[in-house]
């Protein structure tokens, strides 16, 4: 398959859009898939382009939905040997997110979309939680807090066609809408299994964020595998149209590890990583790097 032209803004319907930043990669997925993802080869990204009628940023031509899937299902899905720092700051990440959830709930049936190995379930004792991870690979099993599902999102929300079917209370979603070509389906998705006043929370960039603005085209988020770039006006517009209402926004500082920090500095200006001490290299800093945390409503 090839690319895809997008002649229709996500946001506003808009039709005249302004280059932003010039693609640094064109090749086709195949050729992408060294790109993608924290271990990439180097941070590259695709033509990135502005509505000039709402000011939405996203990334223009993008490859096909099925290629995407492609080039997910080609990268290894476990954490690297030697990766302990990482794994330290997923689980710091997953302790500060669920602070922000018992912000908005305290109790209550949960879909967390995106979930990987499980690790949010993990962290969300005394919830009932199911995850869905939207790449392939061998999550299948359970864990703590329920099971991890795989498969296609879409249909498994069309299991719940009827209201008083609706399972669950709110559906989280960290660091995922920026990654899906079809996003506005998933919204939707997302929408028609949640009951009357649950809440979508998620994490995704914020491309009028200090650090963005700040580093321009090398923007740590700026990434090929990024689609959509969003501000908190462009996002509680987008979410308005699919039935919510967005009742809380604002930045969210993210847990990294330093030899995964020096890894994306590295991807990012070029030259090798610069070799920390082992007992430097696991410790986790919690950086604004430009990520928002939202919290929305569905409206009745």
């Amino acid at each position: 398959m090839g690319m895809r032209e997008l002649e229709e803004c996500i946001v506003c319907e808009g039709a005249s859009f302004e280059g932003l930043h010039e693609a640094t990669f064109r090749g086709t997925w195949e050729q992408a898939v060294p790109y993608f993802l924290t271990d990439r080869q180097k941070a590259v990204h695709g033509n990135i382009v502005r509505c000039r009628q709402c000011g939405f940023v996203f990334a223009n031509p993008q490859f096909e939905g099925a290629d995407y899937a492609r080039i997910y299902g080609r990268i290894p899905a476990v954490v690297p040997p030697g990766a302990q720092g990482r794994q330290r700051a997923a689980v710091a990440r997953f302790r500060r997110l669920r602070e922000r959830v018992l912000g908005h709930r305290e109790s209550g049936r949960f879909l967390d979309l995106g979930c990987a190995d499980g690790g949010f379930l993990k962290a969300m004792t005394g919830f009932d939680g199911v995850g869905f991870e939207v790449r392939g690979g061998d999550f299948g099993g359970e864990t703590r807090g329920g099971d991890i599902v795989t498969g296609d999102f879409l249909e498994y929300c069309r299991d719940f066609p009827d209201r008083s079917d609706r399972p669950f209370d709110f559906v989280t979603a960290w660091d995922v809408f920026e990654h899906l070509p079809d996003l506005e389906d998933y919204l939707v998705a997302v929408r028609s299994i949640l009951k009357d006043q649950g809440f979508l929370l998620c994490t995704l960039p914020d491309i009028s964020s200090l650090a963005a603005r700040i580093s321009g085209r090398r923007w740590n988020c700026i990434l090929l595998e990024h689609l959509w770039y969003f501000t908190p006006e462009t996002f509680r517009r987008f979410v308005g149209r699919a039935g919510f209402e967005v009742v809380k926004v604002g930045p969210f500082r993210y847990a990294v590890d330093l030899r995964t920090l020096l890894l994306r500095m590295a991807q990012t200006y070029g030259g090798k990583p610069s070799r920390l001490p082992s007992f430097l290299a696991d410790v986790v800093v919690e950086l604004p790097i430009g990520l928002m945390f939202a919290a929305c409503r569905v409206k009745v």
